[in-house]
C-alpha cells in the first residue's frame, strides 16, 4: 500500500496540488479537527459511498485517505483496491502525524 508522509502532503497542500482529502473518522473525532477541505465519510459509510469516493478520486490528480494514526484508513483503501480503486495514498500516521509537523493549529489526541 502506497503511503504519503505528513511533510509531502503539506507541500502538497500549500503549492496547491490537486488533492482529493478523504477522512475515514468518526464525525466526533471530524469535530476535534480536520485538514482543510477533507471530506468526512466514516470507514462504516465507505461501500455505501462508493459513487462519491470515485468521484472524489477522478476529479483530484491524488486522493489521501486518513484517520487518527493510519489503521481505518489502511482498511479503507485495502477495501476500496478491490473494488477497482488505485492510486490512493495512506497518510503515515494518520492526522496525529500530520498536526506535528502543520502549522494549522490541529491537535494529537
Amino acid at each position: 500500500m502506497s503511503e504519503i508522509e505528513s511533510a509531502e502532503l503539506l507541500s502538497w497542500i500549500k503549492s496547491g496540488k490537486s488533492l482529493a482529502l478523504v477522512d475515514v473518522r468518526q464525525p466526533e473525532e471530524f469535530e476535534l479537527g480536520a485538514i482543510d477541505n477533507a471530506v468526512l465519510i466514516p470507514l462504516m459509510e465507505v461501500p455505501e459511498r462508493l459513487a462519491e469516493l470515485r468521484s472524489l478520486a477522478e476529479n483530484a490528480e491524488v486522493c489521501v485517505v486518513y484517520c487518527r494514526s493510519g489503521g481505518r484508513s489502511q482498511q479503507a483503501i485495502a477495501w476500496l483496491h478491490e473494488q477497482g480503486f488505485s492510486g490512493l495514498l495512506n497518510l503515515a500516521g494518520g492526522i496525529n502525524a500530520y498536526a506535528e509537523v502543520s502549522d494549522c493549529g490541529l491537535q494529537a489526541y
